[in-house]
């Protein structure tokens, strides 16, 4: 939506399914941290009424003064926590690594918070000779640093699932 040093405006939307036999009613909270840990922003949705059955999809916006935006030189991530309450019982949480940033594409390229980027990307398969997907966390984060250090700003990451260690 908005993206700027000043400010920012976060949009979330989550699927809601009531799996139960009779009607729910709920509200969601969502809390924003900031790469510090701080909380950025808070939102607690209106209150919805769902048929056992049914599902939803519940928007809410949050507002988020001087965010850190998202780069590939400097990788901000923000913590977005949704909290699923009934009658003042949270019923389920989840987290979410979120970054802030405005991207736009036009005839003259690609735009990153603004700032023109030449994107340099490379392929990557995570299976080794004779150890396949059994490769430490470690040996994932170093083949990530490899990446970066050797200017990629981007990787494809061929067919499949990779590891959660490569991902974070």
């Amino acid at each position: 939506l908005e993206a700027s040093p000043a400010s920012a405006t976060v949009s979330v939307q989550v699927h809601v399914r009531n799996a139960s036999d009779h009607d729910r009613r709920f509200t969601l909270l969502h809390t924003l941290s900031g790469p510090d840990g701080r909380v950025a922003a808070t939102v607690t949705t209106t209150p919805t009424q769902l048929a056992p059955g049914a599902d939803a999809d519940i928007t809410a916006t949050l507002q988020v003064r001087s965010p850190a935006l998202w780069h590939p030189r400097s990788p901000s991530l923000y913590t977005l926590e949704t909290a699923l309450i009934e009658a003042e019982r949270v019923l389920e949480t989840e987290r979410t690594r979120v970054g802030i940033r405005r991207f736009a594409v036009s005839a003259e390229g690609l735009r990153i918070n603004g700032e023109r980027m030449f994107l340099r990307g490379t392929n990557r398969h995570q299976d080794y000779p004779f150890l396949g997907y059994a490769i430490s966390d470690d040996a994932q984060f170093r083949d990530a640093k490899l990446i970066k250090e050797a200017g990629f700003d981007y990787v494809r990451l061929s067919h499949y699932l990779h590891a959660p260690a490569f991902m974070d």
